[in-house]
């Protein structure tokens, strides 16, 4: 009997010690989800104008849940999944449509922050470049001074 309770005290104290990593580590997979679908997206987009030949915009809805990306016109976004996966929030640093002309050059430059919903956890984060579109995909930390949106090593 004696076994048996101490088996059960530790099998508690282990699961009490695993459990908020096994969160933090589901909420970190959903934020590297939702970035992957918003970068794949953007490129999808970007591809499609340029094959197309007119001006594709991409709408992030960023007060849903969870967010959605809405293409115009509809063929822009072509096997791309719309939804961001649920718990995960979008904020965008300019507006909330983004362009792409025929070319593939963007107007504006644009930086589109996923995180977890709770806001708990790292913040991923991708950045467009005004011109020619360039893209780059980082960790992002509002406490740096410059370039807030980084690549982590």
């Amino acid at each position: 009997m004696m076994e048996v309770s101490i088996t059960a005290v530790i099998a508690g104290i282990l699961a009490a010690t695993a459990v908020p990593n096994l969160i933090g580590m589901l909420q970190g997979n959903k934020v590297q989800k939702g970035l992957e679908q918003v970068e794949n997206s953007l490129r999808d987009a970007q591809k499609q104008a340029m094959r197309m030949g007119e001006r594709c915009d991409l709408k992030l809805d960023k007060t849903a849940k969870p967010p959605t990306i809405t293409p115009s016109p509809v063929g822009c976004l072509v096997g791309t999944d719309r939804d961001l996966p649920n718990g995960v929030a979008i904020d965008l640093s300019k507006g909330n449509t983004i362009s792409f002309s025929f070319k593939g050059t963007t107007t504006t430059s644009t930086t589109i922050i996923v995180k977890s919903q709770d806001g708990k956890g790292k913040q991923k984060c991708v950045s467009i470049s005004n011109g020619i579109g360039i893209m780059r995909s980082g960790t992002y930390d509002d406490t740096r001074s410059k370039d807030k949106c980084y690549r982590s090593t």
